[in-house]
């Protein structure tokens, strides 16, 4: 460009020749240069260049450098140059041994409620130990919820700060973690001035070039204080965010208490049932020491002793030990076996009755000298009774109908419970009606095994077959009429004439 230096003053010629300059160095980013500064190595070609900003003049102003202005000049584009690759994470969720090899679906929300939207990460089937391990393309974020479902159903939710990283070398060496998004800072070459540093004398620009505190975050072009002609772009510098926090599942020891501190029992008899109340981790099995006594079992997976005892024992003390991966918990009692001798009852049946009939005593006793208890049977209610007498036991009559009376000796310290006897008479209405009753004091049994005790009313002139009788220890029973000392019966039929009671004995 020809200029003629005699039509423009000196003034005009030096800005021809600063605006000459801008325009040969439109390639380049322009940027004040400080003191020892060098030049730097051109921007990445993908970054897209800002703008210059128009600078104000301001002829009479100083030029302040000062550090605040640096932080403005931060683009606000995003580079291209690192593509960020997504990440392959794995996870683990402990869910108890009662899910292993169980197939689970796994998902995750970002927001609370049954309703919201759900991000599905697939189908993964649980180990041996009923953990799942899962991946997905991306960290899931701490917010998150953590939903497993079993056939359609939410075992488990838990937030995803709960979820535990389990990568290792191993599993982690093909997996590419998350790029962060780079923060991009254009700063000088030279290391960041003071607050208190001052361009030097030679790297002083013109008023005219002053950026003032509003610049834009594009650095204003300057001469060169080296007389180049221009300024090195600014070197862009990626700041990768900080890692993600470590995420941990906390899996806590169980701590249990049992229901039962002390239990005295007889040998043979059932163990008594008791609870093992949680309030920690879940337990994964328990365990039982000293073994469990002879005759019972002890449950590994629910903590329960259970059976008969068939060793009688003094007190002692059992530990039950309850165990997950955190840590254990005990628990103890004490067991008391006493010796159980064995004990029965002989009740003899009650004759028939008619209403009104005076009490009828009840002769039952125990072999081991314990006295019997009685009890009437629910249905027999308004049929019979069980009442005191003068040191008697007694059973009234109250209506018509059939009358089930029970025999019981709970047992002591030396004797177990002797099993319960039950002997079934009729009551009948106050009538001329006849009756038969058949005894059976010795708990004989007929050919096919059933119990002959009866007591059942008849009308005259009725014919009844005797039974045939058998026991084990006393062999073929006889009949009698009144009593077991009475007339033995001939044949094996009998007419009903009037009342009449048979007894049955060994002969």
């Amino acid at each position: 460009m020809n200029i003629n230096t005699d039509a423009l003053g000196g003034k005009k010629l030096l800005t021809v020749v600063l605006a000459s300059a801008l325009i040969s160095t439109s390639g380049f980013l322009s940027q004040p240069a400080y003191a020892g500064s060098t030049p730097s190595t051109p921007m990445a070609s993908n970054m897209v260049m800002p703008k210059a900003a128009t600078p104000k003049a301001t002829p009479k102003a100083t030029p302040k450098v000062t550090p605040k202005v640096t932080p403005k000049v931060t683009p606000k584009v995003t580079p291209k140059a690192t593509p960020k690759q997504a990440a392959k994470v794995s996870y683990t969720a402990a869910l108890g041994s009662n899910f292993a090899k169980v197939v689970t679906s796994i998902s995750f929300s970002l927001k609370s409620g049954s309703k919201a939207p759900r991000t599905t990460i697939g189908r993964f089937t649980a180990n041996k130990k009923g953990e799942v391990v899962f991946t997905y393309n991306g960290v899931i974020p701490n917010v998150a919820t953590i939903y497993i479902l079993v056939k359609g159903k939410v075992v488990r939710s838990f937030s995803a700060s709960l979820l535990k990283l389990v990568t290792t070398p191993a599993k982690a060496a093909p997996f590419v973690e998350p790029t962060p998004t780079p923060t991009l800072i254009p700063v000088p070459v030279v290391p960041t001035p003071t607050p208190t540093a001052t361009p030097t004398p030679t790297a002083t620009p013109t008023p005219t070039e002053t950026p003032t505190p509003t610049a834009t975050p594009t650095p204003t072009p300057t001469a060169s204080g080296s007389g180049s002609g221009t300024t090195p772009p600014p070197v862009v510098i990626v700041v990768p965010g900080p890692p993600p926090p470590p995420v941990t599942i906390f899996i806590y020891a169980p701590n249990i208490a049992l229901s039962i501190t002390s239990v005295v029992m007889n040998e043979l008899s059932d163990f008594a049932p008791y609870t093992v109340n949680n309030s920690g981790g879940t337990v994964t099995s328990y365990s039982l020491s000293p073994s469990a006594p002879a005759g019972t079992t002890f449950n590994t997976t629910t903590g329960i002793l259970s059976g008969a005892p068939t060793t009688a024992q003094t007190a002692t003390t059992y530990t039950i030990t309850a165990t997950n991966a955190s840590g254990s918990s005990t628990a103890q009692f004490s067991l008391t076996i006493l010796n159980g001798a064995l004990q029965q009852i002989s009740f003899l049946t009650p004759n028939a009755m008619r209403v009104g009939d005076p009490d009828q005593v009840l002769y039952g006793a125990s072999s081991s000298g314990l006295a019997v208890t009685y009890s009437v049977l629910g249905s027999s209610n308004g049929v019979c009774s069980i009442v005191n007498g003068f040191g008697t036991i007694n059973v009234h009559a109250i209506g018509a109908g059939t009358c089930y009376i029970d025999a019981n000796q709970p047992g002591d310290t030396t004797y177990l419970r002797a099993p319960m006897v039950e002997r079934i008479f009729t009551i009948a209405a106050t009538s001329a009606t006849t009756f038969l009753v058949i005894i059976d004091p010795n708990g004989g049994m007929d050919a096919q095994g059933n119990s002959v005790v009866i007591s059942q009313a008849y009308a005259p002139g009725s014919v009844i077959t005797l039974p045939v009788l058998t026991n084990s220890l006393f062999g073929t029973y006889t009949w009698a009429t009144g009593n077991i000392f009475g007339a033995p019966v001939a044949g094996s039929t009998v007419t009903i004439t009037g009342d009449l009671t048979l007894v049955a004995h060994w002969a």
